[in-house]
């Protein structure tokens, strides 16, 4: 009776213990989505901050909240950056920054970028989200290595020689006729390599720099060169994403 009242005691801790963990990391994974966030207005602004206002603004997007929810926020600093290690630190440790004037690492861009990307697409409205395919097909110009059988009124430069001789060899050794040269090849024996449609654009992305653009754009606050650049990297993510053989510049 008392071994079974123990394990019940063991399981219950454990579980305790799950549960604990499970909360942190449900915490740690929101705050991080709020760094994130403020981490993507920062870098739009029209001169980008260094670090030292960049944690600056970190800080005080964090307390501003802890005002709101202060056990959920000394929770967090308990457990990311304890011992007064800053929040850009903590974010060097993670991946997201590096100790540079261009702060923002590989993660980092991608990481923000997806999160404009979604909210790029929440201002979207139903007839306009979607992929938006076209109708039209791409010229065969990516060869891949398999083979077909040559059709009449195709490219004679995507010839496969190699396969069109065996072919010619093995047709005439079927007819038990002596190999000779050079070959007699028949229409049937030519072969083609195959090719891929392969659909290809070019976007040329232009941002005004004239003064109006920095005027600010709707209730949010947000200056048209801030949504100009928002909607640069959201097309940038998607275009890397759905689209990794076009060019955008």
């Amino acid at each position: 009776m008392l071994q079974h009242s123990t394990s019940n005691f063991v399981y219950f801790l454990n579980k305790n213990k799950e549960d604990g963990k499970k909360s942190r990391d449900s915490l740690l994974k929101a705050k991080l989505q709020q760094i994130l966030e403020t981490l993507s207005k920062q870098a739009m602004k029209e001169k980008t901050p260094d670090l030292e206002e960049l944690e600056s603004a970190l800080q005080n997007a964090l307390s501003k909240e802890q005002d709101e929810k202060s056990h959920t926020s000394s929770e967090f600093e308990e457990q990311t950056y304890e011992g007064g290690q800053s929040i850009t630190k903590f974010l060097q440790e993670k991946g997201y920054l590096r100790d540079n004037k261009k702060w923002l690492t590989h993660k980092g861009f991608f990481s923000i970028g997806w999160k404009i990307l979604q909210d790029v697409t929440k201002d979207l409205s139903s007839s306009e989200f979607g992929m938006h395919e076209t109708n039209f097909s791409g010229e065969g110009n990516v060869i891949i290595d398999t083979t077909k059988k040559f059709e009449k009124g195709n490219d004679i430069k995507f010839l496969c020689v190699p396969q069109t001789i065996l072919n010619t060899i093995q047709r005439i050794s079927k007819s038990d006729t002596k190999i000779s040269f050079p070959l007699n090849l028949h229409p049937e024996d030519l072969e083609e390599f195959e090719t891929l449609e392969d659909v290809r654009v070019a976007v040329v992305y232009c941002i005004d720099l004239s003064s109006t653009m920095k005027f600010a754009l709707g209730k949010n606050g947000k200056s048209r060169i801030e949504a100009a650049k928002k909607a640069l990297w959201s097309l940038y993510l998607l275009n890397k994403k759905f689209f990794p053989n076009d060019s955008l510049s």
